[in-house]
């Protein structure tokens, strides 16, 4: 009980103190201070890497290497919970529980560190994972050399609308590529009452929206997982006048990485083909993949099934999303898994992720921990 209560205290003061982007040296130093109590230090490596992130090794001098990664950001969001440890920073949350996620591998460092496992076990803690492009690509450009020879690594991410304590899991890809974009049309303004004296931008958006929309419809197939969504527009301050310039912002998304090239390459001929015909000219400001698709492993997928079935672990199987996961660069190198586990305890109202009352149950990273001792034990 001691070290239920003591994990859940440390989960609690990072939850109270969310640092977001890159700027998280409170949470890194709790994160490292914490492990240095703990736990059994004598195997334990700990080191900065990429940009603010910090990797944990605990080099039981074997030749097998597993990992697990945590981020450590939280969001630019103000708390409208009621939690006693509610956010004490303004306009800043974990509103999507990675202050959950860090506890779990902060937990699984101290029991891990007693263990006399057969293989050796690496952290990884990532900052900035809510904001493109985000720190993995960072982390795995410092240690591309190691990760080849990291035999897999899992991430957790909680979910608030699964039962709590079931697992989420699936093979192939679970999370999109993700495609952002920042567009200006530029045309000339003129009086509403004579539109042919200029080039409108607004009208050409209008054609431009219609045809991104055909361009999933028609150039993708039905069941391919391929969304195409418009996140911002503004344009103009009076009513009576055309505006020379509009700007859009929006995101193209798939599961399928036979459709990037053609998402790529239908967008930039729409874009292209709009603006002669309306007269205009666009400017990218960007136009940029920031996050490959998440492909879970089916070797790990089939090993980690196994041992929930061994286990007697509740779990299910869980469709796609087409949001988008950092961790999926870590798959350029080794093979990856990523695993949802349930919050939604049947009692407290839960809220979606990056909601400003967002709650998850503490008593939930405890539990996780020991079922995640129990199966690394027999992997």
């Amino acid at each position: 009980m001691r070290k239920e209560a003591s994990i859940i205290e440390f989960f609690k003061d990072i939850h109270s103190n969310p640092e977001i982007g890159f700027e998280v040296d409170r949470t890194k130093d709790r994160v490292i201070s914490y492990i240095k109590e703990f736990s059994n230090m004598d195997h334990i490596e700990i080191a900065e890497i990429g940009k603010n992130g910090l990797k944990v090794f605990i080099n039981n001098g074997k030749d097998r290497v597993i990992g697990f990664r945590s981020e450590l950001d939280a969001l630019p969001i103000n708390e409208e919970t009621s939690l006693e440890y509610k956010s004490k920073i303004s306009g800043r949350m974990h509103a999507c529980g990675h202050d959950s996620h860090i506890s779990i591998l902060v937990g699984l460092i101290v029991e891990l560190s007693r263990l006399d496992l057969d293989y050796n076990i690496v952290f990884y803690f990532e900052p900035s994972e809510e904001s493109p492009p985000g720190g993995a690509r960072f982390i795995v450009e410092d240690d591309k050399e190691f990760l080849k020879n990291v035999d897999f690594i899992i991430a957790f991410h909680n979910h608030p609308f699964l039962d709590y304590g079931v697992y989420g899991i699936r093979k192939g890809p679970i999370m999109a590529e993700v495609y952002e974009f920042d567009i200006d049309f530029i045309g000339s303004s003129t009086h509403a009452a004579y539109p042919h004296e200029g080039e409108d931008p607004i009208y050409a958006f209008s054609l431009f929206n219609t045809q991104l929309q055909g361009l999933i419809s028609r150039f993708t197939s039905p069941t391919s997982s391929t969304i195409a969504s418009i996140g911002s527009v503004k344009a103009g301050e009076v009513f009576n006048i055309i505006p020379d310039r509009l700007n859009f912002k929006g995101t193209l998304r798939t599961l399928n990485r036979e459709n990037v090239k053609l998402l790529e390459d239908k967008f930039l001929v729409l874009l292209e083909s709009v603006s002669k015909f309306v007269g205009i000219n666009y400017k990218i400001n960007v136009f940029e993949s920031f996050y490959p698709i998440l492909e879970n492993s089916s070797l790990v997928y089939s090993k980690i099934k196994d041992l929930f079935d061994n286990l007697n672990i509740k779990y299910k199987e869980i469709e796609p999303s087409l949001g988008g996961e950092t961790f999926s660069y870590f798959g350029k190198y080794t093979e990856i898994f990523y695993v949802f586990f349930g919050i939604n305890n049947g009692k407290d109202r839960f809220y979606p992720w990056h909601s400003s009352r967002f709650f998850l149950p503490p008593d939930i990273i405890p539990k996780v921990i020991k079922d995640w001792i129990e199966i690394l034990k027999m992997l």
